[in-house]
């Protein structure tokens, strides 16, 4: 099993990241990812299959989105495909929340193809913290904009 992890500040309150996070259909801002799939929407649960692109590979999983904690942590899992268990784990700031992420997962294929993948999401991954917190400030921004 492989592992990532990695923290970023964003600049925007915990529940504008929490709900950015929530939304299963904001995946592609910040990862690696061509379109989503929402199978199964709850309250407090979401069942969807992203479809990963890895360095030109197609790689799809079926996870399962819960929130465990009220506006500070989401849990996923992968069940199908791309096996994978990650959390986001949010923290109050004086100026903004700080976001950590923490995944184990399979890579699909052979020993190969899964050292390959592996490469493709860290960089992936090491982008991905980026990406989220541009495209949450830009959002909180944007909002920012049109209340005034």
């Amino acid at each position: 099993m492989s592992k990532v992890s990695g923290t970023v500040d964003i600049k925007a309150r915990p529940r504008q990241v929490f709900e950015f996070l929530w939304n299963c259909q904001n995946l592609p801002k910040y990862w690696p990812v061509s379109q989503v799939e929402v199978l199964e929407e709850g309250e407090r649960r979401i069942r969807f299959r992203p479809e990963f692109d890895l360095g030109g590979r197609k790689v799809s999983a079926d996870c399962v989105q819960q929130i465990a904690e009220e506006g500070r942590k989401i849990t996923l899992q992968g069940t199908q495909g791309m096996k994978m268990e990650a959390t986001w784990l949010l923290q109050e700031l004086r100026d903004g929340t700080r976001v950590m992420y923490m995944a184990d997962y399979v890579a699909p294929g052979s020993i190969l193809e899964r050292f390959r993948l592996d490469k493709q999401v860290n960089l992936a991954f090491t982008e991905g913290l980026q990406k989220l917190k541009s495209a949450i400030e830009e959002t909180v921004s944007a909002s920012t904009r049109r209340a005034a």
